[in-house]
């Protein structure tokens, strides 16, 4: 559930490094000096539910800058290999070559029955 906002919260840290990255020769006013968030845990928030009530899930990143950087390192990792096997697989130039991927979230479990019997589906 919480790999989507893993992704934001990589994308985040990667933000405000480049930020202190550019930042490093000199302050301008509208470049943050503080850091943006601290990116020690997530929330994941569900607007309706059974009961009726919004409920929200949380998720700790760690304690320390270095767990939480492990938990995100691993995230890019992961995002990496993906963006890899959708190049290779694009480089084929085999649309029958697609398989369904294993994350439940991904749009491919939508898209998939749509597809007519005969066409690339099969």
């Amino acid at each position: 559930a919480f790999y989507q906002l893993k992704i934001y919260a990589l994308l985040l840290r990667e933000r405000e490094a480049n930020l202190k990255k550019n930042n490093s020769g000199g302050t301008s006013p509208t470049t943050p000096t503080a850091p943006l968030l601290p990116l020690q845990s997530l929330r994941l928030l569900y607007l309706n539910s059974e009961s009726g009530k919004a409920q929200y899930l949380d998720m700790d990143l760690g304690e320390t800058l270095d767990e939480r950087d492990t938990i995100l390192q691993e995230t890019h990792q992961d995002l990496s290999m993906v963006w890899k096997n959708i190049q290779e697989l694009v480089q084929t130039q085999n649309p029958k070559a697609f398989k369904h991927c294993e994350r439940k979230f991904c749009y491919c479990h939508t898209v998939r029955p749509k597809f007519l019997p005969g066409t690339l589906a099969e």
